[in-house]
C-alpha cells in the first residue's frame, strides 16, 4: 500500500476543490456593489476576507505536498506523522494514517486520516503497537504500526 500516493491524490483533491470555491467567490465579488454603489452591503467585503483564506488554504496544501516524504519511508516502531497504524477500537477495526494538523477527516479507501492534533492523534502520538487507551468510552488497541 502506498501511502505517500493517498495522501498526494487527497491534497490534490482538496486544492482543486478550493480552487473551484476560489473561482465562484470572485465572481459572486465582482457581480457585489462596490462600497460607493451600497453603502450598507458588506457582500462584497465578506467575498474578499474568503479568497484571502481560501489563497492561504491552498497556500498550506501546496506546502504540504511539497513537504511529503517522496515515498514510503516513514518506518517507526512508534507512532509519529505519516505512520499508518491499524487499530481496534470498541467493536471495529481501523486503519488510520496520521497526518498534519489540516488534513485531517479524509477517508480513502479503507484508510482514515486523522490529524496529529485531534483527539485520537494526541492519544497514540509516540505509542508503539500493543498501546491500550481510552476514547470516548470506547477501549482501543494498537494493533500494527507501518
Amino acid at each position: 500500500m502506498n501511502k505517500s500516493k493517498l495522501v498526494r491524490k487527497a491534497i490534490r483533491e482538496k486544492i482543486i476543490s478550493y480552487r473551484k470555491t476560489l473561482k465562484e467567490t470572485k465572481n459572486a465579488r465582482n457581480l457585489s456593489p462596490s462600497a460607493r454603489e451600497s453603502w450598507s452591503d458588506t457582500s462584497r467585503n465578506r467575498a474578499e476576507s474568503m479568497i484571502l483564506a481560501l489563497e492561504t488554504e491552498i497556500s498550506k496544501l501546496k506546502e504540504s505536498l511539497e513537504n511529503l516524504p517522496k515515498e514510503d519511508s516513514v518506518s517507526s516502531e512508534k507512532i509519529v506523522l505519516w505512520s499508518l497504524v491499524n487499530l481496534k477500537l470498541g467493536n471495529g477495526e481501523m486503519n488510520i494514517l496520521l497526518v498534519p494538523e489540516g488534513m485531517g477527516g479524509k477517508k480513502e479507501k479503507n484508510i482514515r486520516f486523522i490529524s496529529t492534533e485531534s483527539p485520537l492523534g494526541k492519544i497514540i502520538t509516540g505509542k508503539k503497537a500493543g498501546f491500550t487507551f481510552l476514547l470516548n468510552r470506547k477501549k482501543g488497541v494498537v494493533l500494527l504500526v507501518v
